[in-house]
């Protein structure tokens, strides 16, 4: 015959999974229950990244120069881009 668990042992363990658990845990990490997905991320035309790239006086001397740090800058497209070692 099995020893009954006291409820201080039963209080100790980790949540099972039960709704009860998962309430705990949900509380834990303020979820509240909402399924939102990730936020939204900025999007940016190509036209408005020409638009500031033409601004941006970094941008210019770099272009300019024809490289960054012995990195190669070039004009594709008309945007300015800064080929790096991993591509």
């Amino acid at each position: 015959m099995r020893a009954k668990r006291s409820s201080v042992a039963a209080d100790k363990r980790l949540p099972s999974g039960g709704p009860e658990a998962r309430t705990e845990v949900a509380a834990e990490v303020g979820d509240d229950g909402d399924e939102q997905g990730p936020e939204p991320t900025l999007q940016v035309t190509d036209d408005e990244l020409i638009r500031a790239q033409r601004r941006s006086r970094w941008v210019q001397r770099v272009v300019r120069d024809g490289s960054y740090t012995d990195m190669v800058v070039e004009n594709k497209y008309g945007l300015v881009v800064i080929h790096t070692k991993r591509g």
